[in-house]
């Protein structure tokens, strides 16, 4: 990603180890565009990725840009990772093991 510095919790960077190469991208382009745009990332967001912005990031053509970005959607969307933390609002407590998944929800046209 050519002078985008993305930065990563050490948890993401562990889950991220099982990720194909496609899921990676598609990953590192919404933390970019949160960022870019000033939005961030919360639970709640709702990120967009264009063929053409991959296509361009990744130097390969419009159509391998809309077949890795429709299959690494769909293959996100089924992966999920594990991680413990304690609970923000209750420190104090022991910790806890979470389950989340990469997104919440996909769409593509």
């Amino acid at each position: 990603m050519k002078n985008d510095l993305v930065v990563k919790d050490n948890v993401l960077i562990n889950a991220s180890y099982n990720l194909e190469l496609t899921e990676q991208r598609l990953i590192l382009l919404a933390i970019v565009n949160a960022r870019e745009s000033g939005k961030g990332i919360t639970s709640d967001s709702t990120l967009e990725i264009h063929a053409s912005d991959y296509a361009k990031r990744f130097n390969v053509t419009i159509d391998a840009a809309y077949k890795a970005l429709k299959e690494a959607a769909n293959t996100l969307f089924e992966r999920k990772f594990h991680y413990a933390a304690p609970l923000k609002d209750y420190p104090q407590l022991k910790v806890y093991f979470f389950k989340a998944r990469w997104v919440s929800r996909i769409a593509y046209a």
